[in-house]
């Protein structure tokens, strides 16, 4: 069928379903692995009279406590991975269980130890299902906005657990779902500092880097009743609910952001967030969802994490074979060497980011992104589109036990013999017709 047929069909039903006079006129069309499908009804069962606010949560306290904070930089010649996902990276799961905080209004809570948890497992280096206690924030955590089941914020709790360096874990200390009084017991020792905050983060970018870098974040979001509703798979966009409709004010409910992936051939949105719910496993994608960028205010709400210290934590130390990559003329593929000479139970956390005077030629880098063992190594394969006068740097990034400097190595190929070349039309001539290549010897 002809594409401009296929497309005129597409936005013709976007216009029917607009306009219809029923339920589902809210429901937007999704679209997940090319497949373009309508939201459907999730297994939640709960009367909307009885919903009100209880399965949100988030009152935030912002005062002078957060008018200093840090704020993240992102240099320009950084680019990303097209996609993350702290529950798959490189076959590795550093996210915990789906929990459900039913009628409650404690998403704080849950947001809180969602993201701790799996922080926890990343900078300790395991990948056990850590399963701290929700009800130990609910009735104990009298910080700032914190108030139990009427409502909190996940800063807040972090700003309280560094008062306290210990947290009880559900085993321990288990959820009932209630305002219960708070009581004591020798609790776990953590010790968690004085957590990450932007308040108003400045791009995309911004909040992709931090998630690389610091973990899972806790993100404040607009959850409407079709969103808790109707939700069940794909990724939700609500043209209601772009940001540009709302402002900060209906930010309602806090969840985790694990991943995200770029999708820059979809026309319906550039990428989406990967993210962790506290509605049980019932609910969307087992209890996750993804979110098209720019709605929801998901991605123009705060970025919360938690600065967790462990005492023992294991060593990553990163050594690459070489710092510069030289493309002889004709050649467009090289290969180096990224190990991981730490302790033998940590593993290196990396991801390549190319300079901004190298994007433009970058084919393929592959991998771009994975976690290596203690003692172990991965080959990665660069391809490039080859032309003469290419100068830039790779950054090997790295995330673990702890941080290290970024490996860098430069990347070039050859110029003219006697004057450098910088004129772009003239390097791409020398490219593209290797025949003129004699004259490099008469400059």
């Amino acid at each position: 069928m002809d594409k401009s047929i296929v497309i005129s069909i597409f936005f013709i039903t976007i216009m029917i379903l607009a306009i219809l006079p029923n339920s589902q006129s809210n429901i937007d069309i999704i679209n997940d692995q090319d497949k373009i499908f309508l939201l459907s009804k999730n297994n939640i069962n709960i009367e909307k009279s009885d919903k009100q606010t209880l399965n949100f949560g988030y009152k935030p306290t912002f005062d002078n406590k957060v008018t200093i904070k840090e704020k993240s930089t992102v240099s320009k010649i950084i680019d990303y991975p097209s996609s993350w996902n702290w529950k798959n990276l490189d076959g590795y799961d550093f996210t915990t269980s789906i929990k459900d905080q039913e009628s409650c209004g404690a998403c704080w809570a849950f947001a809180a130890m969602g993201a701790l948890e799996s922080v926890v497992n990343i900078k300790e280096q395991k990948f056990v299902d850590k399963d701290f206690s929700e009800q130990y924030l609910i009735s104990c955590c009298n910080e700032g906005s914190c108030n139990g089941c009427e409502g909190g914020w996940a800063y807040d709790a972090y700003i309280w657990l560094d008062k306290e360096d210990r947290i009880a874990d559900e085993k321990d200390y288990p959820y009932t779902g209630s305002d219960d009084p708070c009581k004591s017991g020798s609790w776990p020792e953590y010790i968690i500092e004085n957590p990450f905050i932007d308040a108003s983060p400045s791009s995309i970018d911004t909040i992709k880097l931090d998630l690389m870098r610091k973990g899972p974040l806790v993100v404040a979001m607009y959850a409407s009743d079709n969103f808790y509703y109707n939700y069940d798979k794909g990724v939700y966009r609500n043209i209601n609910e772009a940001n540009y409709k709302l402002k900060k004010d209906d930010l309602n409910h806090e969840v985790v952001v694990i991943g995200f992936k770029d999708t820059p051939d979809n026309i319906l949105y550039d990428g989406y967030w990967i993210c962790k719910n506290s509605w049980g496993t019932d609910w969307g994608e087992n209890g996750y969802f993804k979110l098209a960028y720019g709605y929801c205010l998901i991605d123009n709400s705060e970025i919360i994490s938690p600065n967790y210290n462990p005492v023992n934590a294991p060593e990553t130390k990163t050594e690459v074979n070489t710092n510069k990559i030289h493309f002889n003329k004709g050649e467009k593929t090289k290969t180096f060497i990224i190990k991981n000479t730490g302790d033998y139970d940590s593993k290196l956390i990396w991801w390549i980011n190319p300079s901004s005077e190298l994007l433009n030629n970058i084919k393929s880098i592959s991998p771009e992104k994975g976690v290596i063992k203690g003692g172990q190594q991965v080959s990665v394969t660069l391809t490039i589109d080859w032309e003469r006068g290419i100068s830039g740097n790779l950054r090997v990034q790295e995330y673990g036990g702890s941080f290290n400097s970024d490996k860098i190595i430069s990347v070039t190929t050859p110029v003219c013999k006697n004057i450098n070349i910088q004129n772009k039309l003239i390097q791409s001539l020398f490219s593209r017709y290797p025949f003129l290549d004699f004259l490099t010897n008469l400059l």
